[in-house]
């Protein structure tokens, strides 16, 4: 909502809800609009008593103050989509390695979400002792954790692909917790987050605030999506791993 626009909206009605001057126009608060259009009164009906005056002074203020209310309930429901969508994408790109691994090696991968979180604190260390960006840091981050990533794939659950379920279930359940606690008990359980030069930066988007970094972030899910996606599709590699997907046998 804009205030200027809303006083002026406000005047307007006020003035010819009083009888002031004839008023016929297109009168906008904040993006909304409303054709006011008042007949002037005759001068022997100007005696109008005040309390008439008063309750369509405040039919006016309340038509005026509904006209804001929704505005503002405009900008939020955008606000909301914006974040919503942003946000979503990364939790996309997430959920992409979890479904991989599930589809390929029917398992179920609790520590999923506890390796993601080693590689967070990782980028943060990173930041916080060599001053490195989070984005370059990937460069670090990413094949660091693709060899833990093989070891665990080795020496935990290969040895274990043929055990019923449940137990698979519950030995990546057990890896997220050891790993989860042994952060807990080197970083403790304190906030930490990354703050490099750029990260307040924003612009506006009609009514919409973007953060720069969470769009980054988004854009950077997507292409990784839509790479991981080709891979599957053109490659021999991703056609022997939808392949063993289908048939494991």
């Amino acid at each position: 909502p804009r205030p200027p626009s809303a006083v002026w909206a406000v005047m307007a009605c006020c003035a010819t809800s009083m009888g002031c001057r004839p008023y016929n126009g297109t009168t906008e608060v904040g993006g909304a609009s409303a054709t006011l259009k008042v007949v002037e009164v005759p001068p022997e009906g100007r005696s109008i008593d005040f309390a008439l005056k008063g309750v369509r002074l405040l039919e006016v203020l309340g038509a005026a103050g509904e006209m804001i209310s929704t505005t503002e309930d405009t900008n939020r429901f955008l606000q909301a989509v914006v974040s919503g969508v942003l946000l979503g994408g990364v939790y996309g790109l997430v959920a992409s390695g979890l479904s991989l691994i599930f589809g390929v090696l029917r398992i179920i991968n609790f520590a999923h979400g506890a390796v993601m979180m080693l590689g967070m604190y990782t980028t943060y260390w990173l930041f916080a002792l060599l001053a490195v960006d989070p984005y370059v840091s990937i460069l670090i981050t990413g094949p660091l954790f693709f060899v833990i990533g093989v070891v665990i794939q080795r020496v935990i659950i290969e040895p274990n692909r043929l055990a019923a379920e449940h137990n698979q279930l519950l030995l990546t359940l057990g890896l997220a917790l050891f790993l989860e606690n042994l952060a807990l008990v080197l970083w403790q359980g304190d906030f930490r987050t990354v703050r490099p030069s750029y990260a307040g930066a924003s612009f506006v988007l009609g009514e919409a605030l973007v953060e720069v970094p969470r769009l980054v972030a988004c854009g950077g899910a997507v292409v990784m999506a839509l790479a991981l996606f080709a891979f599957l599709r053109r490659t021999d590699v991703g056609k022997a791993i939808r392949a063993l997907s289908e048939e494991p046998e």
